[in-house]
């Protein structure tokens, strides 16, 4: 299985990359790993390399321009493409060899945001923030050309959102007044979801928003359509059997969700003949195809946006065969908040849509969250959440919703609910999440999506030698409660800064290859440390600055312990927070 490959790789590297460290610097878990450069470790870091390495800075840009230019995302793919660097020959045949144990793509979306202050009051005057989207995991090294693909669309999004910032800074100071009860901050924003990410099409859909003064600012979508074997651009074109036919499709279930509306189309022989098609927004998911009309594309900007999906089931004459094989297992984002899927396999699409409330006590920006499934409605109260992150599991037959809910002081929790039924039906509250990582050299977030729920990362907030993050590698186990196989979490804390020995203590040494306990060891005060591994109940493994791997006892709580002893009065420089 592939989850299992990748966690004997992790544990290999890991393990190496931290009793390699000369110094006792950053956390191991962002430290690249010196033995990665040893011939016989090279397909080990190949394939965790989305949860080891500190490659980071070359992520830092988006995959797409800022909002400003959504109307063209696709337009100057093939000419900026660099020529796919080829891997290693013994690399790319063992690669082959071992194949992952299913189609998805492991994808980190990312977001960077740009802000500047006014000095004196220190009010935000504008921003911009952008997404990133990156291949990890190994499929970096599977699928070169798509990641050269995106790496080229990166550096150009940077530069552009740079330029944006610079104008939208000197606009903001000469037109507005940051003292005015009334000034908002300029902004341009632009956050990508993933819509469909396998070994047939990589499909990412994406919200963008402008504000530059005035009664409101102007919303839209945006997306990016690549083929993971080449990393090239793909058209209506392609993926449809029959384009033509297939925008005819899309014009007469346009007429029946928003009448009239379709009359502002041009005809579907010029969409495609003329690239208008391809000028809107359109995502392949796993049930459907999908344009998306921002507000005021094709009414009054009063009436919103139209989302339009054309089902597999039923028009499959009007697909590329080759986009109509669909995993038993895969995962996906929603845009926004919305998506049309099929939650029961019958091939009818339902549509999901979830309706965030105001919060009139807390201080939080949400209280209630409506979830509506073709209008099967139930509702979760007083949540006091800042911002919710939602995304769909499908797997065992079963269709699962998950919304990702952020709280004060960084507390996360996620909220199951089965879509299978047709009604919604929470199943659990989860503390489990997806992964975040967050690159401060670039001021980048970086998200695990979670495209495949055999195998994902999720993390838990722990306060295992100080506040930070545990993660582990999951599925989508009963009732879509996200599982962990062997109950191991790696440690990430913050601030990832060097830990020492404040006292001389005992531990267990353990031995990297197979980590297993060989004896005791002493280690002296003053001595860096690292966190590495825990079960969160019973022990807690750290990496010494001088190469030793070491388990000790650990209990739970406020305070917790290690080998009965205060962590405080143990470890210099741990950090709690809450």
């Amino acid at each position: 299985m592939r989850r299992d490959q990748i966690r004997k790789a992790l544990l290999a590297l890991t393990v190496a990359a931290a009793l390699a460290v000369t110094g006792c610097g950053p956390s191991i878990l962002n430290e690249e790993s010196t033995a990665a450069e040893e011939t016989q470790q090279e397909q080990e870091e190949v394939a965790i390399q989305d949860v080891e390495s500190s490659a980071a800075p070359e992520s830092e840009a988006a995959v797409t321009e800022s909002a400003q230019e959504e109307a063209a995302p696709a337009a100057e793919v093939s000419e900026e493409e660099p020529a796919a660097e080829e891997p290693a020959e013994e690399a790319a045949a063992e690669d082959k060899a071992e194949p992952k144990g299913g189609p998805a793509l492991s994808v980190e979306i990312g977001s960077t945001c740009l802000s500047e202050y006014d000095e004196e009051s220190y009010v935000q005057l504008c921003s911009v923030t952008y997404s990133t989207a990156m291949l990890s995991g190994g499929d970096e090294a599977r699928y070169p050309a798509l990641q050269n693909t995106l790496e080229s669309k990166n550096e150009k999004a940077r530069r552009n959102a740079e330029s944006v910032f610079e104008t939208l800074k000197s606009d903001v100071k000469t037109y507005e007044d940051p003292a005015d009860e009334y000034f908002m901050a300029y902004s341009d924003e632009m956050k990508y979801s993933v819509i469909r990410a396998d070994d047939k099409i990589f499909s990412l859909g994406g919200t963008c928003w402008t504000f530059t003064g005035g009664a409101h600012g102007t919303s839209g979508f945006t997306s990016l359509n690549l083929d993971p074997e080449t990393g090239r651009e793909l058209s209506v074109r392609d993926i449809a059997a029959d384009p033509v036919a297939l925008m005819d499709k899309m014009k007469e279930i346009l007429a029946e969700k928003y009448p009239g509306l379709e009359a502002n189309l041009v005809d579907s022989a010029d969409m495609v003949s003329e690239g208008i098609a391809d000028l809107t927004a359109w995502t392949m998911g796993y049930d459907c195809f999908t344009m998306w009309f921002g507000p005021g594309q094709l009414g009054a900007y009063a009436e919103g946006s139209q989302v339009v999906s054309v089902p597999f089931a039923g028009n499959e004459a009007l697909f590329n065969e080759k986009y109509l094989s669909i995993p038993d297992s895969y995962g996906f984002d929603l845009v926004e908040r919305y998506a049309d899927l099929d939650v029961d396999g019958d091939g009818d699409l339902e549509h999901l849509e979830l309706s965030p409330e105001a919060a009139e006590e807390g201080i939080g920006n949400i209280g209630d969250m409506k979830v509506s499934l073709d209008g099967n409605t139930v509702t979760e109260e007083d949540l006091d959440a800042f911002d919710f992150t939602p995304y769909i599991a499908h797997t065992g037959g079963k269709t699962y919703l998950y919304i990702e809910y952020s709280f004060i002081d960084d507390y996360s929790e996620t909220t199951v609910y089965d879509l299978t039924g047709g009604t919604p039906v929470s199943t659990c509250r989860t503390r489990f999440r997806e992964y975040v990582r967050y690159d401060q050299e670039t001021q980048t977030g970086f998200r695990y999506a979670f495209t495949d729920p055999e195998y994902g990362v999720f993390g838990i907030r722990s306060d295992v030698l100080g506040t930070g993050t545990a993660y582990a590698y999951i599925h989508a186990g009963e009732d879509g409660v996200p599982t962990v196989d062997d109950g191991i979490y790696l440690v990430r804390n913050v601030p990832e800064s060097p830990m020492t020995l404040k006292r001389d203590i005992e531990g267990d040494a353990v031995d990297p290859a197979t980590m297993e306990v060989t004896g005791k060891i002493q280690l002296p005060a003053g001595l860096g440390v690292d966190p590495y591994r825990t079960d969160l109940e019973t022990f807690v493994e750290i990496t010494t600055e001088d190469g030793n791997l070491v388990r000790f006892e650990y209990t739970p709580g406020f305070p917790n312990y290690v080998n009965g002893i205060d962590t405080q009065e143990v470890f210099d420089n741990i950090m709690y927070a809450g």
